[in-house]
């Protein structure tokens, strides 16, 4: 299911990733890549991307969420990058179940488009089903 997560404060913040591009030694060929670094997940994280909901091996994308984490992740060295990187602390998002970013007839769900009612409040019966108290 979808969800819509921000930081409680509703600043801004980055994800730690990298880039590099490839060039194949066979043909030359170049191709731009990139990875999302994770970090093990806080609970909110855990909740939302696992099944079951909360295992020891549970990730969450690494955030970035102060100006000193994101200078050091673009400008620091890899020591001082890895010394960034972690789980956020427990009860820092905001998050609940969203529209989806893309369509899904078979669940009827509808694609609405890059606009703002994206981030609405959505609510999908499996969830409620399922998780019932904590919505």
């Amino acid at each position: 299911f979808p969800y819509y997560v921000r930081l409680k404060t509703k600043e801004p913040f980055m994800v730690g990733g990298l880039w590099q591009t490839f060039t194949d030694p066979t043909d030359e060929v170049k191709t731009d890549t990139l990875t999302l670094v994770t970090t093990p997940a806080n609970k909110e994280m855990a909740w939302i991307h696992n099944e079951p909901a909360y295992s020891p091996e549970s990730r969450m994308i690494a955030v970035l969420d102060t100006p000193e984490k994101i200078a050091t992740w673009i400008h620091g060295d890899t020591d001082d990058a890895k010394h960034v990187i972690g789980p956020l602390p427990d009860d820092a998002l905001d998050y609940h179940p969203c529209k989806p970013i893309k369509a899904n007839k078979k669940l009827k769900r509808i694609y609405l488009g890059n606009v703002p009612e994206i981030q609405d409040r959505a609510y999908y019966p499996e969830l409620e089903e399922n998780q019932g108290s904590l919505f």
